[in-house]
């Protein structure tokens, strides 16, 4: 008893530090009533004969009360203990059936063993509870307790055959008694602890309007797990009951605190004044009248500091930035088009590109300029040349070392040679860099593509035998720092012939019209030109302001829209003061028409194809025997309908006039080859520019002629 005290202080504690928390302990009592269900094994208990078969089961009725307290932990989680007195007492029976003599007849006789306990405990149940909701709630318990009485009954009767039959003694003397073994008193051997794992359920009802008073309505399974006696005679004798109640709780009420607030309400104006001598804000605080007040209601004291200021800012001049943009239509001839409609047609061409056999190097090196593509040893196995059908003309050169490491494997009996040269001028004195160059090609060629080494050739010289004059010149002089690749098999260097499709637009250009107005003075601006989000252009501009920006479409294909949706156009502007303006999107409507989408509506075509012509020496228009071979594929290709345009080029270098004159030479002589009425040619010279100029590549694929092929496809 002293134990349960202690325990009941402990939690009595626990309770009283939670009073001042917004969940308060609960106290109460309770009354329950309990069915018990004896579970035996055991045929008699210590000093207590007997000759029962073995009681396996037993039942019982009997009172529980006792005083609860519970520990909330939090909103729906409680801990707990009842300290509790319950009546486990119960009736076993056992019935023998034996056969007995009547009138000298066997009769089926049975005898009835019963062993009345009366046993009462009591102790502590500690206890955790989990809310389901507001009224119903589980628990968990384990029930402590002693063994306080112990008493018991025993007795065998005769209850078959009824009312016949007495029981004789040990002498064989008729006892004239329908019972025997009657013993009673207090169990041997009796346990001193009875412990219980308990589950419950209960449901609440509020009895006041407060909800401090409830009554809880409650049903719990106490499972006995230790033996009444304890005694090797009693295998088993446990007690489980099923109790049913009422608890009554009460929950002292809960005062919430009032809270304490504080509310700080600052007025404050401000006044804006600009000043042409600041770059950036500057704050300058007024002066502030200050003001404290104290309210109090049942749930709060609030606490009101007022401020009332008027503070200034000083800002910058603003400076006024706008930004509008229009966009028309140009044709050939720069005529305007007011609301135009793009028209995109696809056509399927070919395209025939000489290979130019030089690879160029930097001034005194020798090893490969990246510019070239260089693969590793895993890349070789998924080379294509069918991924060079989309790439435009100098990056397919650029797969020079490539192309010919591929097409060797492709002809295995042929041979390359490699000619290292030099400039003739500064690099003619550094012994074997000619050699060097060729040799670092060589070694790309069998270290990547497992090329023999046996057919490579190597010779080296300083000029090429047809430089590019005159050698002091800078540029010619980049032209010369070469290694040119020859080969027995022209299989090797032969042109690249790759079949796509291109686009053409129904108008050549758009010009954009920009309109800004920047007070403080315009810094940059740019005009973005989208489809859907993804940018095809963007021109951009310094502080010089142009009334219009013309982009022709026919001159860079490679930015035609590719889908059918509109193109979007946006003009944003910056001035010197770091303010940004953009203009509302403009739209331009595209109609896409497809190869696919002629073909299958039936809408006729035609077949539009290109080639080249390079290797034209420097200030020559000779045709070489390459040159003659591509003009004889060209003629097979012709047919006496066939459209064909042929237009000679030049690169930067040298006189406008001149050539001039040299293009229209080439292009002229191009025509005299090809021979086919109804062909026009011309020559552009310099005004166009092919290829980027500032590399050697660019140059030399500039000094060509190009023949434009047009067939109907019936």
């Amino acid at each position: 008893m002293k134990k349960l005290v202690l325990v009941m202080f402990i939690f009595s504690s626990l309770g009283l530090q939670s009073e001042s928390d917004s969940l308060k302990s609960t106290y109460g009592f309770y009354i329950n009533f309990l069915l018990n269900l004896h579970d035996a094994d055991f045929s008699r208990i210590p000093d207590c004969p007997s000759c029962s078969p073995g009681f396996r089961t037993g039942l019982g009725f009997g009172p529980a009360f006792g005083l609860l307290y519970e520990y909330p932990l939090k909103r729906n989680y409680s801990i707990g203990a009842r300290a509790s007195f319950q009546n486990i007492s119960g009736l076993l029976k056992a019935s023998e059936i034996t056969t007995v003599i009547v009138n000298s007849q066997d009769v089926t006789g049975e005898f009835e063993h019963t062993i009345d306990g009366s046993l009462t405990i009591a102790g502590l149940e500690p206890y955790f509870l989990y809310k389901l909701n507001d009224n119903i709630s589980l628990s968990l318990g384990l029930n402590f307790s002693t063994l306080i009485s112990k008493d018991y009954s025993q007795k065998e009767q005769i209850v078959r055959p009824a009312n016949i039959g007495t029981f004789v003694d040990e002498n064989g003397n008729d006892t004239f008694s329908r019972t025997r073994n009657e013993f009673s008193g207090e169990l041997q051997a009796a346990s001193s602890i009875f412990i219980a794992p308990v589950i419950g359920v209960s449901y609440k009802f509020p009895l006041n309007n407060k909800g401090t008073w409830n009554a809880h309505p409650e049903l719990s399974y106490q499972l006995g797990i230790t033996n009444i006696v304890d005694d090797p005679l009693v295998n088993r004798w446990t007690v489980n009951s099923l109790r049913a109640g009422i608890a009554i709780k009460y929950t002292p009420e809960y005062r919430k605190p009032k809270i304490r607030q504080y509310e700080k309400i600052e007025k404050i104006d401000t006044l804006y004044l600009e000043n042409e001598l600041i770059t950036s804000n500057q704050f300058k605080s007024g002066q502030a009248l200050l003001t404290k007040s104290v309210d109090e209601n049942d749930d709060f004291i609030i606490e009101t500091e007022k401020i009332f200021r008027t503070d200034t800012i000083f800002s910058p001049r603003s400076y006024a930035l706008s930004a509008t943009i229009s966009a028309v239509g140009l044709t050939d001839d720069f005529e305007e088009v007011p609301k135009p409609k793009f028209v995109i047609e696809e056509f399927s061409t070919s395209r025939l590109q000489p290979l130019l056999n030089y690879i160029f190097f930097d001034s005194l090196s020798s090893e490969i300029n990246p510019r070239y593509s260089q693969l590793s040893k895993n890349e070789v196995s998924r080379f294509s040349m069918d991924s060079l059908f989309d790439s435009d003309v100098i990056s397919t050169y650029h797969q020079l070392l490539n192309i010919i490491g591929k097409r060797m494997i492709e002809f295995p009996e042929a041979n390359i040679t490699l000619i290292g040269c030099n400039d003739g001028l500064i690099e003619k004195d550094y012994g074997d860099l000619s050699a060097l160059r060729a040799e670092s090609i060589k070694k790309y060629l069998t270290e990547i593509w497992n090329i023999s080494d046996s057919r490579i050739m190597i010779t080296a010289q300083n000029l090429p035998e047809k430089a590019s004059t005159p050698i002091t010149d800078h540029e010619k002089a980049q032209e010369n720092r070469r290694v040119e690749i020859n080969s027995n098999n022209p299989e090797i260097t032969k042109p690249v012939f790759a079949t796509y499709n291109f686009r053409t637009t129904s108008i050549p250009g758009i010009r954009f019209k920009p309109d800004i107005n920047s007070e403080a003075g315009l810094k940059s601006w740019e005009i973005d030109v989208t489809q859907d989000n993804f940018t095809l252009k963007r021109f951009n501009f310094g502080e010089g302001f142009m009334e219009s920006v013309d982009w022709m479409l026919d001159e860079d294909k490679r930015s035609i829209p590719v889908l059918d949706k509109p193109l979007e156009f946006t003009l944003t502007a910056y001035d010197i003061k770091s303010n940004k303006a953009v203009s509302d999107k403009g739209i331009i409507e595209i109609e896409q028409i497809t190869v696919q989408k002629k073909r299958t509506s039936g809408v006729a075509d035609k077949q539009i194809d290109n080639y080249s012509l390079i290797l034209f020496d420097f200030d020559k228009s000779d045709i070489s025997f390459n040159n003659k071979e591509i003009i004889g594929f060209v003629k097979s290709r012709l047919n006496a309908d066939s459209k064909v345009e042929i237009t000679g080029y030049t690169d930067r270098t040298g006189d406008d006039t001149y050539n001039k004159r040299l293009s229209e030479r080439r292009a002229s002589t191009v025509n005299g080859e090809l021979k086919h009425k109804g062909s026009t040619f011309k020559g552009i010279g310099k005004e166009i520019l092919l290829y980027d100029n500032d590399f050697p590549e660019g140059r030399f694929y500039c000094r060509t002629v190009n023949i434009r092929v047009e067939n109907e496809i019936k």
